[in-house]
């Protein structure tokens, strides 16, 4: 291990806070400019939902010490809430090409909390890679910058010389894009970004299906197939999900600042330290849809012992609730945080 650099050590740029700076005045433009188009303010990034559906996340009763920091206490069942989504900022065909993402509320966490406004919730945001594809926040704020001009590739290629062109991230967008999807629940998320894990130590999370899961799958044509197939699912019976932590235990080979490295398995196994069972219902009506598209899910909402690290957290911090506040003011809609005893009937 290499002893220069501590677990969980964070290395703040000194261009980072200008870096945040402009993220918020580019996202802000570009959601202003969408909900112009659409006459609805969405999500800067994953605004198409395919359902948010309600589940019971339980930590293990058989928990072994080193993992039992924050919301993981042995046998502990919290209500959540699980938003499924598309990537994209804007409203695309299922089939198109895209990041996939899981973004669990816990409700009625107890403890203090990291965000004044946050009330009794611990996020957890997923995606179905392992690894980002932005290093810093600088590198954010380049893409955000180019694609706010409707060329995206130059972020990858911003001059005809190899030597400046971005190929990690690159390998990265390309192996996110490529995945053939079939079944929201089918699939594995990861935290791509490091998170405290109690004092001293980081980890990342992911999420997997369980052993008994048996795969529900649907027609592609449709444009909204995901969300079908989710429904499907749903009606043939409970899913069960399994929730894994990976330490970190070399702070050089698996750093906190550089995302688009990945922690590898073999070199630190992912453990499972809960159970997520989300119950057969029926998710589909428009005040559940609303509810889902009002939630306001940051890596921020949560415990101090799960503090998020590293400069692409950071960068999140002030631009989910920068971009959040935004929505619901274009929209007109309050800002809440569920107590997870929300109820709605099907066809509301």
């Amino acid at each position: 291990m290499n002893h220069s650099i501590s677990p969980a050590q964070e290395s703040i740029p000194p261009e980072e806070p200008q870096a945040i700076e402009e993220a918020v005045v580019l996202l802000t433009e570009m959601v202003r400019r969408l909900t112009a188009k659409s006459g609805r303010a969405r999500r800067d990034a994953h605004a198409k939902s395919h359902g948010c559906v309600r589940g019971r996340f339980i930590i293990d009763g058989e928990l072994e010490e080193p993992f039992r920091r924050g919301v993981f206490h042995p046998g502990t069942e919290y209500p959540c809430w699980i938003r499924y989504s598309n990537g994209n900022e804007l409203i695309r065909r299922d089939s198109t090409g895209d990041g996939r993402g899981m973004a669990i509320k816990l409700c009625g966490v107890p403890g203090r909390k990291l965000m004044d406004d946050e009330k009794k919730t611990q996020d957890f945001l997923l995606i179905n890679h392992p690894n980002f594809f932005f290093e810093t926040a600088a590198e954010f704020v380049a893409f955000q910058r180019v694609n706010s001009m409707g060329r995206p590739h130059l972020f990858l290629f911003p001059t005809l010389n190899p030597k400046t062109w971005r190929l990690r991230e690159l390998r990265v967008i390309a192996a996110i894009t490529s995945k053939r999807i079939t079944n929201p629940f089918a699939l594995q998320y990861w935290s791509m970004t490091p998170y405290l894990y109690g004092e001293g130590m980081a980890a990342k999370f992911s999420v997997r299906p369980s052993h008994s899961f048996r795969e529900f799958s649907g027609n592609r044509a449709s444009p909204d197939f995901l969300r079908e197939v989710m429904k499907g699912q749903l009606a043939q019976g409970e899913v069960e999900l399994e929730f894994l932590v990976q330490r970190q235990t070399d702070p050089a080979s698996m750093p906190i600042e550089d995302p688009i490295q990945e922690w590898l398995p073999s070199q630190s196994p992912f453990v499972k330290v809960a159970t997520i069972y989300i119950p057969t219902q029926d998710f589909i009506s428009v005040a559940q849809d609303k509810f889902s598209e009002n939630l306001s899910f940051s890596p921020w909402h949560g415990l101090f012992e799960h503090r998020p690290l590293g400069g692409i957290n950071r960068v999140r911090k002030v631009v989910y609730e920068v971009i959040s506040k935004l929505r619901h003011e274009l929209n007109n809609e309050e800002r809440f945080e569920p107590d997870g005893m929300e109820t709605f009937t099907c066809g509301d």
